[in-house]
């Protein structure tokens, strides 16, 4: 990987704010064979005009815009279709990555391995502020290969469903955007990219037996706390399990994971998911999964993800109690000391 060129792809609109703070994470990378592609889609605020004062300073980046705004998805196919390097990098305009990631990335890329990632952590857009610390770490590295990748993503959403935190070899992201995977539940996924950006990972299953992971940098992904919901993220579910079950059928995984992933879909219906819609799209999807559920994983899941949590809120607030009247005693202890003295 000596000196291979890298593509930067940066799919961006409307981030007229923050736009700066990623690029200019890209722009300082230790690592320096780079191109960096910017698709705008069309933005209606001052996105562009910024990216063009970053590209007449710096020759690597090459900036685009969209004649019309088509969605998300086709923006990200527009930065690859003009991207060159053999190692592909996404950076969604509202994330940042620290100033060695490619460096640090590109030494573990060796050979059989499809793409390497690294943890995360989430920050505040409008603070700056780091919201919450650290994602998707993995503490066993000897268990690197895809199938053990597709397994925690599809039946535990342990690892990264988004491309920031990783770097792909092209190849990846060319099978990706010149296939036709199953969307069984035909859900137009253009508008948010949903469960599309999951497949740049499943798809190194085609040609690749391993991934590779560096916890030595960090991605860092934007979080605006006033425009995200629990209730907009319950809705996108429908979106990730439906290319999920496309992506199963297509590289004809068998009937003993495909039980389970039915299990996890019952489980978030139950224990998860309010909106009523969105609990009607995945009964769909699980009378479309002509498969007998796996009850014993189901159980799995119910008490590792469920009753695990509330017994850890449980001994959190007997703790929190503890701590008060411990707390109180020490102050009474304290004043009585005071009135002595």
């Amino acid at each position: 990987m000596n000196n291979i060129l890298v593509s930067v792809c940066i799919p961006v609109f409307n981030r007229e704010k923050i736009i700066s703070h990623t690029i200019d994470s890209v722009i300082n990378q230790s690592y320096k064979n780079i191109e960096i592609i910017v698709s705008d889609n069309c933005s209606t605020d001052n996105t562009f005009n910024i990216l063009e004062s970053y590209a007449k300073k710096d020759r690597r980046i090459k900036l685009f815009k969209m004649e019309i705004n088509k969605g998300p998805v086709e923006n990200w196919r527009n930065c690859f279709v003009n991207s060159s390097g053999q190692i592909i990098k996404f950076l969604w305009s509202d994330d940042y990555i620290d100033l060695d990631f490619i460096k640090r990335t590109l030494k573990e890329l060796k050979f059989n391995v499809g793409f390497v990632y690294t943890p995360v952590k989430w920050y505040d857009v409008k603070s700056m502020k780091i919201c919450q610390d650290i994602g998707f770490k993995i503490v066993n590295k000897s268990l690197l290969t895809l199938d053990f990748f597709v397994e925690s993503l599809i039946l535990q959403g342990s690892v990264p469903v988004s491309g920031t935190c990783a770097i792909f070899r092209r190849n990846i992201i060319g099978d990706l955007f010149s296939s036709n995977i199953s969307n069984c539940l035909n859900l137009n996924y253009n508008i948010n990219g949903a469960g599309f950006d999951s497949l740049m990972f499943l798809y190194a299953k085609k040609n690749y037996n391993y991934f590779a992971y560096t916890d030595d940098v960090f991605a860092y992904y934007g979080v605006d706390k006033d425009s995200i919901s629990v209730q907009d993220g319950e809705k996108l579910t429908p979106y990730y399990f439906s290319f999920f079950f496309g992506f199963l059928k297509e590289f004809k995984y068998g009937t003993k994971l495909i039980a389970k992933f039915k299990s996890r879909i019952l489980f978030y219906k139950f224990f998860y998911i309010r909106d009523e819609h969105t609990k009607d799209l995945l009964d769909k999807l699980l009378f479309i999964i002509n498969n007998k559920l796996d009850y014993l994983f189901l159980i799995k899941l119910i008490v590792k993800n469920y009753f695990m949590d509330k017994l850890k809120a449980f001994q959190k607030r007997i703790l929190n109690k503890l701590k008060n009247v411990y707390s109180s005693t020490l102050f009474d202890l304290k004043v009585k000391q005071n009135d002595t003295e």
